[in-house]
């Protein structure tokens, strides 16, 4: 599963903020860990995030940066760390955890997340993935792991659990962050041996940077440059006011490219990070971070509606003292890759199938090539991915290899992109059919063309 106890106990010191930032993090670390609301139950007109922590990093691609800080606060704080990334989670599930039936101690009365949720993310949840089963799954680890790790020598357990990249999880299955908090406030003693359970002391961290695309979770938009009126426009004032229009309608931002790698992504990119440090510098960004989280399902009307100010999560920005772009490079390849696994996965699913293996993540050694190279670089459509996982799905079921016994064809990944690159071929058919199809005119004996 993929959840981590204590991932390493190697921090990346590269990627650490500094010690100001780390010590204003570890300040409101301790004044959860220390405080009574996370050794007992708080009374539920106080809310259900009385011991949650928000980092942020303003980096696309900063997942590294959070890392970091998170295994110096763990080390500062001597406490365990739980990691949850539901990405890596889903993708490590089998195909039958889906397709089993589900009973009636499944339904947790939620099948479905709102769809404003969706729209700031990289895509939604399709069947057969189901919200219900997922909070189910996240509770069980949780309560699995905070048995096996407490020690009976300590009279206090303290633990983070460490929701990372909180983006993806607040746009796909928002629903799943009160079941994290639910089994937390459930899990505040446990007996380990001994003749006095040991008190569980629990924090719980939500990992957050930008969305890798346009409008995304925590992106600050381009701003709007004011337009001159004209007191007396004739045609050609209009005309030339038309052209401008069109013009500057496909700004940087608004270009495909500018949310890939490459060096027309990279101004674009700096662009928008400056927009971040600027809403940094004028004290606006922790107005934007909860802003952009109160569009989404993670909370309820009713919790939004007693928020303030004053009475908000606490949220830390956390930022590397000296920035390595190529590490930044990295993060958000490594992040897109795995979204694109996701949605392979779902995608065959749908289709009746199941993706064999894992893909293995850039930068440990994998034999990259232009299909995993390609993934790195953008996140794919899934109608597109769909398209390619219904034709390797009907492939496999016509393979001779393929037992009747089976549930689902297993695909490989060999397969898939076979798939995906035949469709492409279909495609590109498809478009050039019409010029292609034109009868070839032929030329008589007397040079004159006929039909």
């Amino acid at each position: 599963m993929a959840q981590e106890t204590n991932p390493t106990q190697d921090t990346d010191c590269s990627s650490l903020p500094p010690t100001s930032l780390i010590d204003d993090a570890y300040t409101q670390l301790s004044l959860i860990l220390n405080s009574s609301a996370a050794q007992c139950d708080p009374p539920e007109s106080n809310g259900l995030d009385e011991r949650t922590v928000i980092l942020y990093c303003p980096i696309e691609g900063g997942e590294s940066v959070v890392d970091a800080t998170i295994q110096e606060l763990s080390r500062k704080a001597n406490a365990t760390v739980e990691t949850l990334d539901l990405v890596r989670i889903i993708s490590e599930l089998p195909g039958s955890f889906w397709r089993d039936a589900p009973t009636s101690s499944d339904d947790t009365g939620d099948h479905s997340d709102p769809e404003k949720s969706h729209e700031a993310g990289y895509f939604q949840m399709h069947d057969p993935l189901d919200s219900s089963k997922l909070i189910k799954l996240i509770g069980k680890i949780l309560s699995s792991n905070s048995e096996s790790d407490a020690k009976s020598d300590s009279e206090i357990y303290r633990r983070i659990v460490y929701i990372r990249d909180f983006g993806f999880l607040a746009t796909f299955a928002p629903t799943c962050y009160k079941k994290v908090i639910e089994t937390v406030h459930s899990h505040t003693s446990l007996s380990v041996g001994g003749d006095q359970p040991t008190r569980v002391s629990t924090v719980v961290i939500l990992g957050a940077s930008p969305l890798l695309i346009k409008d995304g979770l925590f992106q600050k938009s381009e701003p709007k440059k004011p337009t001159r009126r004209d007191s007396s426009p004739d045609i050609f004032s209009l005309l030339k006011k038309s052209l401008i229009s069109k013009s500057e309608s496909l700004s940087e931002d608004e270009s495909s490219s500018s949310w890939e790698e490459g060096k027309n992504a990279n101004k674009p990119r700096e662009q928008r990070l400056r927009r971040q440090h600027e809403m940094w510098v004028n004290n606006l960004l922790l107005d934007h971070i909860h802003e952009h989280l109160a569009k989404t399902g993670v909370w309820s009307q009713d919790e939004r509606s007693r928020w303030s100010r004053s009475k908000r999560i606490p949220t830390c920005i956390v930022v590397p003292e000296k920035r390595n772009p190529e590490k930044e490079r990295q993060a958000r390849e490594k992040r897109r890759l795995e979204l694109n696994e996701l949605q392979i996965r779902m995608a065959l699913l749908a289709a009746g199938g199941e993706l064999g293996g894992i893909l293995a993540s850039p930068g440990q050694g994998e034999a990259s090539g232009p299909f995993t190279d390609r993934f790195k670089q953008v996140l794919a459509d899934y109608d597109t991915i769909k398209q390619a996982a219904d034709r390797a799905v009907l492939t496999a079921l016509v393979m001779p290899t393929h037992s009747i016994r089976l549930e689902m064809p297993i695909v490989s990944w060999e397969a898939f992109h076979a798939a995906w690159k035949d469709q492409e071929e279909r495609d590109q058919q498809r478009a050039s059919w019409l010029k292609s199809s034109e009868p070839v005119k032929q030329t008589s004996p007397s040079g004159e063309m006929v039909n």
